[in-house]
């Protein structure tokens, strides 16, 4: 037990320094904790889900949802035409609670698993016709964020000396795609010098495979990379501006969607593979965070009016609507032809919500939308352009291999958005907190510092190579993630 533990410190510590060590901002991707709230649906939407525990993180294909039952650490499955559910068999394994950890595309659904007995985490695939689940992975390594599409299984190794991620993917049947071949060549041939880049975030649709990369430069930058296998492209998109949302795919592999910081402000960007251009979708007066796209609608999260809630775009007509307007936290929103889900705290805690697509919306407010052209290769970054400007086509750049320097995962997003409320149960860190505690090395962790606070029921690990982030746990099970500047995060793992 004490192993699994010391595996989840070291797997949770290098999640929170992808999402959080980049500033206070960065608590977007993890929405607060549940709060008081109606209870009642939003107005237009099903719920899905009731009970007691927290539903979290839904994706969906077709008819069918998926998400991630917190208090029994499972994956849930349900058909919306039927209303049926079930709750798939953990294979001796618990599902790790957190963003991009469960996916689905027709009849397979994968997710992140962690076996308590060995600490190993691994990727599953559940088959819903055959209603079997077939590990993907078996080894001591980290794997985590899966995304499927048709055959083709992709997810993040996370080493944990390097700090770094790399893809890895499998095919579930013998298909010899455009967007296999590319991967084999390219993902699964570790590239030469002495350190590979950072690949973070995979989301594949269709025939495409898009993901943020560093290409080995030792400032830990990242790009937007896209493969689309219909065209055989490998796209850098190569900015000077930060991705705060990891991309998402349509299932036609089409269209991708992500969030950056420009200037001060968060943008959503759309980017068409087809077309070969990059738009911006919102103007200076929205926060989105966390955006999906299917079909002729993007949606997401937007903090604008000072909470959550769900967004849509009307990618034919360039309009905008409001979904959500209650008062309660709406985040991490999925769509797949005009069918949303989406998490909402409308009942007091965290339950899956759904609705169709209907009627005409209503004008976006004024704001930028001009096309942002790729830039041409890695040597000329350009930020999203500012004023209309016609779309420029960018040349298919893979990364150029080369040695570089170990990085740490990339900053996170610095987009000014206020951080994460502080966990439900009343705990609060603060400085002084951390200051007086009696910090010793632990035994089972070379370099590792921990602490206790026995009077609170607290344990406290720090990576000394991450030496802002330290990650707490409860003597009751519950995990948090504490910076200097995000201050207390809590973690569902």
């Amino acid at each position: 037990m004490k192993r699994f533990i010391h595996t989840m410190v070291i797997a949770i510590a290098l999640v929170v320094a992808i999402l959080l060590i980049g500033g206070p901002a960065s608590a977007q991707l993890i929405p607060p904790g549940p709060g008081p709230g109606p209870t009642s649906a939003p107005s237009g939407a099903t719920a899905l889900t009731s009970g007691p525990g927290d539903k979290m993180y839904p994706a969906i294909s077709g008819n069918t949802v998926v998400w991630l039952d917190n208090s029994t650490r499972s994956v849930q499955v349900c058909d919306v035409a039927s209303g049926q559910s079930l709750t798939i068999a953990g294979n001796d394994s618990s599902a790790v609670v957190f963003m991009r950890q469960v996916d689905i595309s027709g009849n397979s659904v994968v997710w992140t698993g962690m076996n308590a007995a060995t600490g190993a985490s691994d990727i599953y695939l559940y088959d819903t016709a055959k209603g079997s689940v077939t590990p993907l992975t078996n080894d001591p390594a980290y794997q985590a964020f899966p995304s499927v599409s048709d055959n083709f299984v992709c997810w993040v190794d996370l080493d944990m000396e390097t700090e770094k991620g790399q893809i890895h993917w499998c095919s579930t049947d013998a298909g010899d795609s455009e967007l296999i071949k590319f991967a084999t060549s390219e993902l699964s041939s570790p590239q030469t010098g002495s350190t590979a880049s950072n690949q973070l975030y995979p989301a594949v649709g269709g025939e495409t495979l898009a993901w943020l990369d560093d290409e080995g430069n030792a400032s830990g930058h990242l790009n937007l990379n896209w493969f689309a296998g219909a065209r055989k492209d490998w796209v850098v998109f190569d900015s000077t501006t930060t991705p705060i949302s990891p991309p998402a795919v349509s299932s036609d592999g089409r269209l991708i969607v992500w969030v950056v910081e420009a200037k001060g402000s968060s943008v959503l960007l759309m980017a068409d593979t087809v077309a070969r251009e990059v738009t911006s979708i919102t103007g200076t007066e929205a926060m989105p965070a966390n955006p999906a796209v299917d079909g002729n609608y993007i949606v997401w999260t937007d903090n604008r009016n000072g909470n959550g809630d769900i967004y849509l775009y009307d990618i034919q007509s360039g309009q905008e609507r409001q979904i959500t307007s209650d008062s309660t936290e709406q985040a991490f929103p999925d769509i797949s032809g005009n069918r949303i889900v989406w998490m909402g705290q409308d009942t007091g805690q965290w339950e899956i919500y759904e609705m169709e697509v209907t009627g005409t919306p209503v004008p976006p407010a004024p704001g930028p939308s001009a096309p942002v052209p790729p830039a041409p290769g890695p040597s000329a970054p350009v930020p999203p352009a500012p004023g209309p400007s016609a779309p420029v086509p960018p040349a298919p750049v893979p990364p150029a291999p080369g040695p570089s320097a170990p990085v740490p995962p990339a900053p996170g997003p610095s987009a000014p958005v206020p951080p994460a409320p502080g966990p439900s149960d009343g705990l609060t860190i603060t400085g002084d907190d951390i200051a007086n505690l009696q910090w010793q090395e632990d035994p089972a962790m070379p370099g590792w510092l921990t602490a206790r606070d026995p009077a609170r029921g607290l344990t406290f690990y720090v990576d000394p190579d991450i030496p802002d982030i330290i990650i707490i746990i409860t003597d009751s099970g519950e995990w948090y993630g504490y910076s200097s500047t995000t201050g207390l995060v809590s973690l569902d793992v």
